[in-house]
């Protein structure tokens, strides 16, 4: 707890009482030797510190990836551990979760330093990538949002690396599939 108090008093973050309630799922797999369990154990003491609504996941075999039930392997960016690392997630935060199904391959950009705060240092790129399941294109007011930032990708300067950053957004850790559906 002393390294948040220290953080939020250097104005690096946010008070961490906001987080008092707040739905949080961890996820770590006994292979991931970039995130270790260690980390992951003491993200999770800080969060519990702060009374947030801590569920966690560290028993699969995965490494530093996206786990997912099906397709693959356990390994990789998304692989496949037999564990539904999307639906735990969206469950933990939303409760009820329809099943998910496919979902187009569309993304849209958006321009998300613009939305960024003044006078702070983020580490965000210029433009992100958003999926705009098909109910929420006519009725955007009744949808939730979720926001997946990820650093794995790099840094994205060129056009190539756009591609991949996009594709990553098709990768099969189902967060498109799950927000179609609901």
């Amino acid at each position: 707890m002393a390294h948040l108090k220290d953080r939020f008093a250097k104005g690096n973050i946010d008070d961490p009482k906001n987080l008092t309630g707040t739905a949080v799922h961890l996820f770590s797999g006994k292979n991931d030797y970039v995130v270790t369990q260690q980390v992951m154990h003491q993200v999770e003491q800080q969060l519990e510190s702060v009374h947030a609504k801590v569920s966690s996941n560290f028993e699969t075999n995965a490494g530093h990836c996206w786990s997912t039930d099906h397709q693959g392997h356990c390994g990789g960016w998304s692989c496949t551990c037999g564990y539904d690392l999307t639906g735990a997630m969206l469950q933990r935060f939303y409760s009820a979760v329809a099943p998910r199904i496919a979902a187009k391959k569309v993304l849209t950009w958006i321009h998300q330093k613009a939305y960024a705060y003044e006078n702070k240092q983020e580490d965000v790129l210029e433009w992100a990538l958003a999926y705009v399941p098909t109910g929420c294109e006519q009725a955007p007011d009744g949808c939730r949002i979720h926001i997946h930032y990820h650093g794995c990708a790099g840094e994205v300067t060129t056009a190539l690396d756009w591609k991949t950053r996009e594709g990553m957004s098709h990768a099969g850790e189902d967060l498109n599939e799950y927000a179609e559906a609901n």
